[in-house]
């Protein structure tokens, strides 16, 4: 049995009076002359408890006093009156000696006269009855505390104040100063004279305060050190944790995208360097098609959108019914069906919307809710079944179709009038679709047809002809229901319509599949398109006639899993639906970038020998003026909102160069036979004036760093340079001599550096505009340079990329690129930034490099038509986007395509965010980054 605490001594008071300056005696006691090396001095023994509540902790109590060496008695006028003091007392005088009892005084009179056996009691009020006559052997040993009291009690603190008023200031021990008062208890407790005691306390404290002293000097020094290392080690966990999620964002982009993007952002907000920025940028890129995520509740089993685009409706295995608003995300809950949904559809604005689960179906309308519709069955259906509601364009008609051994019961109800119309099909019902207001059409899994008409449902044609060979993989009926196909694990799919009876060997048109077996097909309302889902990605082609199909296929990765009803174009054949668990994901197959925009440029092409489209970004960043190479149309598209948006159209001249004036406010045109026009920057770009000069037989590469001039290169004098005045039209320089010039490829912001042919290797040059000398750089076999103010970079024939300073004297850094980013001569010049170089590799990707980390960014699409064409590409004058302007096709020189790419990682954040629509949540960090989630994951914050 383990033995009871001994204790030097016990204190004994009322609880209601003396508490705080108990708590002040109990602590100076325990620190008085206390050695530094120990936790107190004396071991006291002070009740905290209510005792008059518990009167069963007496059996403690009891035990304290029976290993107490001296009782400690604070006298008060409660103390007197109390019982449990009284009891503490006369145990003490039962069981130990009166001359071990100590009493401090913190309340009323206590009064001893000279020469007496005992307190005289006619006075003394503050000790309990029970003393009366204990101290015959003399005077006890006491202290006046009532000093304390106004300390401990001040007038709000008044035992009689209400509670609230008590609670307002309670004093803490250490403000109720004892003093050398406390030595007068303290030396019997330690068996020494007060004087020894004096002694004592004065050696420790000047003891104390030498150890603090060098305590502190220590513990500064380890403190700055732990300090250092602790945000050291916070540093790293930090950094760590960032990389950890950056490289499972990686992993995660081709089957969870909504997630990755999550990651990388939360990557690059805890550390933002180049492995998380590249994360981020990815995650943004990999799928520029993507709109956004829709989120549901519940597992999603169909899905349909609306034929403008705009809606998005999708029903979930637990019978919820969901419609979105495409544009915003906003999600609407329609009313609950009673088990899984197997059918909904959507008119053509999507403002009215049909539902079914087989056994029940509604329609709903934002203005009028939900109204039943009745069940199409004349007699009663087992629950169960399969059922489809098809809506017609304009809302007014919705049919619903119950399916029950190979027969589909059909009710269609008229919205305006009230009406129903019922009819069988015998045919079960894959799929119904109202593509006019006058049509029904019943598409089967295995290729029979039923049209009708509406709203009578009589039958106009169908085909009882089943296509033959669909085995273990989806069919698929377009949404208007006018095309149909199936797989049988061929890499072709075959799609026939629906208005005439099919012939098995003769498709009406062919796409491509994608694997063995698909997840999930779609077709197109126009048929032209055909997308197939094959390990969660989605592959979208084009379909064709003849064998000759193109073999292309644009891919939208991003996800792992889906349904065979969770495909399906929308939004006149450019967007596509496809369900992910209980998400739906929305593509827009015409948007290019997620962190930029794309708009129309009139670029003619040139010839097969021709340079690309000339670009100068106005200085302020605002606009872009693009001169095509055939040097018809100079078009000027706004970077900004509100800035100038036009076209001029050459009528007599030639334009061979094109450049903005310093202020923005005049665009400088070269042409071939009139000098100089300078045109207003204002609507239909008119000409203000018209510079003339001598005929130096030159050809212009662009204005020159400082806006000032235009840089030509003479054609027929092989290293000779002139800047022609663009305020005179006079020539500022007189020739001057260099080596044999191929072709000036980068006349930007910075220097201006050009290739040159010597000794049958190529080199660079760079050419400073303010004195007309030029200055070969130390290198060999260039392919293509460009420039920025921050520097110069060399690509060369064996792939190295240079980076050299601005002036060209000093390479900086060499990296090293494959062979796919080797071009001919003729092809898209790079273009470099501080920080990033954009290149055109050879699959036509443009690849955006980080110069100082060597590594690739991102990959990013032009759309496939585009391809083959010729491509500018440029930086804004901030560095912040990448323009990349392409030509127009021959037969279609309108069709031009000017792209903008933000590489700025606050665009990137905010399109990730806006296309997840959620925040990641904490059991996603803990699964990615095994460490305790923040207080704040909200994506937008």
């Amino acid at each position: 049995m383990r033995a009871a605490p001994r204790y030097d001594a016990f204190i004994s008071y009322s609880h209601d009076q003396d508490r705080v300056i108990a708590r002040a005696l109990h602590s100076a006691l325990h620190s008085f002359a206390r050695p530094w090396y120990r936790v107190r001095a004396l071991r006291i023994f002070r009740d905290e408890h209510d005792l008059g509540a518990s009167p069963h902790l007496w059996k403690d109590i009891e035990a304290a006093l029976a290993t107490s060496s001296w009782f400690v008695l604070m006298a008060s006028r409660r103390a007197a009156k109390s019982h449990w003091v009284e009891q503490e007392v006369r145990w003490w005088l039962e069981h130990r000696a009166r001359d071990r009892i100590l009493i401090a005084l913190t309340d009323g009179d206590l009064v001893w006269p000279s020469r007496a056996v005992d307190f005289d009691w006619s006075v003394t009020d503050c000790l309990p009855d029970i003393l009366r006559g204990r101290f015959t052997d003399g005077e006890p040993r006491w202290i006046d505390l009532r000093g304390l009291r106004d300390v401990a009690h001040p007038s709000d603190q008044a035992a009689d104040a209400p509670s609230w008023r008590r609670r307002l200031r309670r004093p803490r021990p250490e403000e109720l100063r004892l003093g050398d008062l406390v030595i007068e208890f303290a030396a019997p407790l330690h068996g020494r004279s007060k004087a020894d005691m004096h002694r004592e306390s004065r050696r420790r404290r000047l003891q104390f305060r030498a150890t603090v002293a060098a305590t502190l000097a220590v513990l500064l020094a380890t403190t700055t050190v732990a300090f250092l290392q602790r945000n050291a080690a916070v540093d790293q966990a930090r950094i760590a944790t960032a990389r950890q999620l950056a490289a499972n964002s990686l992993a995660l982009q081709a089957t969870r995208l909504d997630l990755a993007q999550l990651l990388a952002v939360e990557a690059y907000r805890m550390n933002p360097d180049r492995q998380t920025r590249a994360a981020l940028f990815q995650s943004v890129t990999t799928s520029p098609h993507l709109v956004r995520y829709l989120h549901a509740d519940d597992e999603l089993t169909t899905t349909v959108g609306s034929r403008d685009g705009r809606v998005a409706v999708a029903g979930t295995r637990g019978g919820r019914v969901y419609a979105w608003d495409v544009g915003t995300g906003r999600r609407v809950e329609l009313p609950r069906l009673g088990r899984l949904v197997t059918g909904v559809s959507v008119n053509a604005d999507g403002q009215v919307v049909a539902a079914t689960d087989g056994t029940t179906a509604y329609v709903w309308t934002p203005g009028g809710g939900r109204t039943s519709l009745a069940s199409p069955a004349p007699e009663a259906l087992p629950s169960g079944v399969s059922g489809r509601v098809a809506v017609s364009p304009s809302g007014r008609y919705v049919t619903v179709g119950l399916e029950r051994d190979y027969t589909t019961f059909l009710t269609t109800h008229d919205r305006s009038t009230g009406r129903r119309t019922s009819a069988r099909a015998e045919l079960p019902a894959g799929s119904l679709a109202m593509p006019t207001e006058s049509e029904l059409v019943i598409v089967d899994g295995g290729g029979r047809w039923d049209r009708r008409a509406v709203p009578g449902l009589t039958r106009r044609t169908h085909s009882d002809f089943a296509l033959n060979g669909a085995r273990g993989g989806p069919t698929a009926v377009s949404g208007n229901g006018a095309w149909l196909t199936y797989t049988t694990g061929a890499p072709v799919l075959n799609l026939w319509r629906t208005d005439r009876p099919a012939d098995q060997n003769r498709p009406d048109l062919r796409g491509l599949s994608h694997g063995s077996l698909p997840q999930a097909i779609a077709i197109s309302d126009s048929g032209t398109r055909l997308a197939v889902v094959d390990g969660g990605t989605v592959y979208v082609s084009a379909t064709d006639r003849g064998d000759d199909l193109v073999t292309s296929q644009l891919a939208l990765p991003g996800n792992s899993t889906t349904v065979a009803a969770g495909l399906r174009f929308f939004g006149a054949d450019e967007r596509l639906l496809m369900i992910t668990g209980s998400d739906l994901v929305v593509w827009n197959l015409q948007q290019i970038t997620r962190a930029g925009r794309s708009t129309p440029v009139p670029v003619e092409p040139g010839c097969s020998a021709c340079p690309p489209p000339q670009v100068d970004i106005r200085p302020d960043g605002g606009a872009v003026a693009v001169l095509d190479a055939d040097g018809s149309h100079v078009a000027v598209r706004p970077l900004e909102p509100g800035a100038l948006d036009t076209t001029l159209t050459a009528p007599s001249v030639t334009y061979t160069a094109v450049g903005w004036a310093a202020d923005g406010r005049s665009l400088f045109l070269n042409t071939n036979t009139a000098g100089i026009q300078v045109h207003a920057a204002a609507p239909g770009l008119p000409r203000v004036r018209q510079l003339s000069g001598p005929d130096i037989g030159a050809q212009p590469l662009g204005l020159t760093p400082d806006r000032r001039g235009l840089l030509y290169v003479a054609e027929d004098q092989p290293g000779r340079f002139w800047v022609r005045n663009v305020a005179t039209g006079e020539i500022d320089w007189p020739p001057t001599a260099a080596d044999t010039v191929e072709g000036a490829r980068a006349p930007y912001s910075g220097q201006v550096v050009t290739t040159f042919l010597t000794d049958g290797r190529y080199r660079a040059q760079v050419i400073d505009v303010g004195s007309g000398t030029t200055r070969v750089m130390d290198t060999r076999d260039v392919d293509q340079v460009a420039s920025s103010t921050e520097h110069v970079v060399v690509t060369r024939t064996d792939g190295t990329v240079e980076v050299w300073d601005a002036a060209g004297r000093q390479r900086l850094r060499s990296l090293h690129q494959d062979s796919s980013f080797r071009q001919p001569a003729d092809s898209t010049d790079p273009a470099t930034t501080a920080g990033y170089l954009a290149q055109q590799r050879s699959d036509r990707n443009i690849v955006v490099t980080d110069l100082d980390a060597g590594e690739e960014v991102a990959s990013l699409t032009l759309p496939e038509r585009y391809r083959q064409r010729l491509v500018t590409l440029t930086f804004t004058p901030d560095g912040r986007d990448l323009l990349a302007v392409a030509e127009g096709g021959v037969s279609e020189p309108e069709d031009g395509l000017l792209v903008r790419w933000s590489l700025s990682p606050d665009a990137w954040t905010a399109a990730a965010c806006a296309a997840v629509g959620r925040d990641l949540s904490a059991d996603e960090w803990r699964r990615f980054a095994a460490t305790d989630p923040p207080d704040d994951l909200s994506c937008r914050r």
